[in-house]
């Protein structure tokens, strides 16, 4: 929007004649500088209207493997179409989470795009546990998925070759059922 006025003029700008078609959307103005002044400089403006939602957004870019904090977090207003069901709506859905690939800053983010941060690679050495009343037995396995804290994923012995299914308790440990102990003594 361009509107000249005379260089000793009073630059107070006055909206008038405000017109709404709720139907449409759309709306029309008149914008006048300086405002009231009979002489004024006018100008027709119209446009549309559009409800907004404010969302969460990555201030940055982000990879797999990086965790987000509330550090990487801003906020933006988009059109409330936008807001499907799948974006994610609140910061608590982003932080501590990890992007499943290369995420852009300032984009809406889908649930999809979220993981849990992966704690045991697939392929990765692992511990596994075992846990019983009366004696913990552990030996060497290797992850064949990649698992978050508190997944349940397959491993296998790395000395019998026998797979298993594994809850992730942290980095590198993985702790199997008693009724999995078959492939921890093999």
């Amino acid at each position: 929007l361009q509107i000249v006025i005379p260089a000793n003029a009073v630059a107070n700008v006055g909206i008038r004649d405000v017109i709404y078609d709720q139907r449409m959307n759309r709306f029309t103005a008149v914008v006048e500088v300086p405002a009231g002044a009979a002489n004024a400089a006018r100008v027709k403006v119209g446009g549309n209207i559009f409800a907004s939602a404010r969302i969460p957004v990555l201030a940055h870019p982000m990879a797999r493997g990086d965790v987000i904090a509330e550090s990487d977090i801003q906020w933006v207003d988009v059109r409330e179409e936008v807001v499907r069901r799948d974006i994610v709506t609140n910061m608590r859905q982003l932080i501590g989470q990890e992007p499943r690939y290369q995420l852009r800053a300032g984009a809406p983010v889908r649930t999809v795009e979220l993981q849990k941060p992966v704690v045991v690679a697939k392929n990765a050495p692992v511990t596994m546990v075992v846990r019983t009343r009366f004696m913990t037995l552990t030996a060497q396995g290797r992850a064949v998925e990649d698992g978050s804290t508190g997944d349940v994923i397959r491993v296998t012995n790395t000395h019998s070759k026998q797979t298993v299914d594994a809850r992730v308790d942290g980095p590198g440990q993985v702790s199997v059922s008693p009724g999995g102990m078959r492939a921890l003594a093999n």
